[in-house]
């Protein structure tokens, strides 16, 4: 039960946060929100879970973290309807355009996350390092 309760939580957090953002940008005729959001999604994803092999996050923290609260953050689903519905709509143009730059920006994103987490680490490492000589 204890389990439920955190993924729970991370999911609650995670669906709040989505929300907020998507509030915050206006969408067009293209899914700028969407966009956003996973960005971040997967930047976050990256960072959290280099963060996760270097300090081995509990199995409680990587059900909060990465199936609540960016299982509910993330909306690759809406993403992919949005997609979907722009073919539909005959703006084959703008889900192609959508679908690559998810695709692309996600892979970046997470790249860019780990290399973040790493480089943080390294620093912290070397001023901890310096302070101690």
């Amino acid at each position: 039960m204890n389990k439920i309760i955190i993924l729970l939580a991370g999911g609650a957090i995670g669906a709040l946060l989505r929300y907020l953002i998507a509030e915050s940008v206006p969408n067009t005729t293209f899914p700028w929100s969407v966009l956003l959001i996973n960005a971040l999604g997967c930047y976050f994803i990256g960072l959290f879970w280099q963060a996760s092999e270097i300090t081995h996050f509990s199995s409680d923290m990587k059900i909060f973290i990465f199936i609540g609260l960016f299982g509910a953050f993330t909306t690759f689903s809406a993403y992919a309807l949005e997609t979907v519905e722009l073919v539909r709509t005959g703006q084959s143009f703008l889900a192609l355009l959508n679908f690559m730059l998810n695709n692309l920006i996600g892979v970046l994103m997470v790249l860019t996350g780990l290399i973040t987490t790493k480089a943080a680490v390294f620093m912290i490492r070397m001023i901890a390092d310096l302070l101690t000589h």
